[in-house]
C-alpha cells in the first residue's frame, strides 16, 4: 500500500517503521519480569485498530494466530505479540501525548515530498486547516488529573477528555490530512480550567513557524470567532474564515447583514469559492476589509 502521488512513494511500511522507531522512545513503567508484551507491540496494535477501522480487529487477529499461528498484525505491521486490550492500555496510558507528536511531523512531510499536499490547495491557493475539538472520553463517575470538569445544574458532574484536531481539508475530499493534535489538560500555574481556544492558541505557537511558509488559512467556528484569535491568527502569518453565527455573535451579524461602516461586499464569486457572495467585517471601526489574495 502506497501513497500513487507525486515522485517519493510513501508506503505503509515506511509508515510503521517510522511508528515503531517513536513508540521504542516510550518510557516503560514496568519494572521486574513482567515484561512479556513490548510498548512497540503495544502501541502497534493500539495503531492497528485504527488503521483498519475495525473494533473487533485484535480479537480477530487473536484467533487466526491461534488457529494457523500467524495474523494480519503481524504480516502488515510487524507486531510479534498481541497484547489484550486492558493491557494495551496499562501499558499506554503512563505515555506523554507529546511524544507521539514527530509521527505527525514525518507524515506531513512524507506526504509534501510526495506532492500530495499541495493537491489539497483551495481558496486562494491556500491550504485550508480546520480547527475543532473533540471529546473522546465523557463520564459521571471515572476521571483523572488532566480532565476537565462540568457542574450542572441538578448538580451532577461530568468528567471528560478534550483534544483540538487540526485536520487539513479540501472541499470535495472526503480524506483529511491530521496534524498533531493538543490536548486540553490543566496547565501549570493556571488558575482557570483549560479550555479548546487555549489549546488553539498553545498549538499556534507550537507550530505555526512550521507551517505558514505553505501558505495556510485557519478554519474555525464561533469559538475562534474574536478579535483576540483573530489579531493572533494575522501576526502568525495566517489567513482565516470563522463562524459568525446570530445566537454568539448577534451584533457582529447585525453590522454585517447590512451596509455600514466596515463592511464590503466583492460581489459574485467565481465557482471554485466557498460562496456565491462574501460580506466583510472589519476587526475594528476603522481598519480596511481584509483582503482576498
Amino acid at each position: 500500500m502506497s501513497v500513487p502521488l507525486g515522485r517519493a512513494i510513501l508506503t505503509l511500511d515506511d509508515i510503521t517503521k517510522q511508528i515503531r522507531r517513536t513508540f521504542e522512545q516510550f518510557t516503560d513503567p514496568r519494572r521486574g519480569k513482567n515484561t512479556r508484551y513490548t510498548l512497540v507491540d503495544a502501541g502497534l496494535s493500539a495503531f492497528s485498530v485504527f488503521f483498519m477501522q475495525s473494533p473487533s480487529f485484535l480479537e480477530y487477529q487473536r484467533s487466526l494466530d491461534q488457529r494457523l499461528g500467524k495474523n494480519n498484525a503481524q504480516t502488515l505491521l510487524g507486531v510479534h505479540q498481541i497484547p489484550s486490550d486492558n493491557q494495551i492500555r496499562h501499558l499506554l496510558d503512563a505515555t506523554e501525548p507529546g511524544q507521539v507528536k514527530p509521527l505527525f511531523s514525518y507524515l506531513f512531510q512524507a506526504l509534501n515530498q510526495a506532492s500530495v499536499v499541495e493537491t489539497y490547495r483551495s481558496v486562494n491557493q491556500t491550504l485550508l486547516l480546520a480547527f475543532d475539538g473533540v471529546e473522546y472520553c465523557s463520564s459521571h463517575a471515572i476521571h483523572c488529573p488532566n480532565g476537565s470538569t462540568r457542574q450542572h445544574a441538578n448538580g451532577s458532574v461530568t468528567y471528560s477528555h478534550t483534544a483540538l484536531t487540526p485536520v487539513l481539508v479540501k472541499p470535495g475530499l472526503d480524506k483529511v490530512i491530521p496534524l498533531a493534535p493538543e490536548f486540553v489538560r490543566p496547565q501549570d500555574g493556571a488558575e482557570k480550567q483549560d479550555c479548546e481556544f487555549n489549546a488553539a492558541k498553545r498549538w499556534l505557537a507550537d507550530w505555526g513557524d512550521d507551517y505558514r511558509p505553505f501558505g495556510v488559512t485557519l478554519l474555525g467556528d464561533d469559538l475562534y470567532c474574536h478579535e483576540p484569535f483573530c489579531r493572533e491568527a494575522l501576526q502568525r502569518g495566517f489567513g482565516f474564515i470563522l463562524v459568525c453565527g446570530v445566537p454568539s455573535h448577534r451584533v457582529r451579524v447585525g453590522r454585517v447583514s447590512g451596509p455600514g461602516r466596515g463592511c464590503a461586499d466583492r460581489g459574485p464569486a467565481p465557482l471554485d469559492r466557498p460562496t456565491a457572495r462574501d460580506r466583510y467585517l472589519s476587526l475594528r471601526a476603522g481598519d480596511s476589509p481584509p483582503r482576498w489574495g
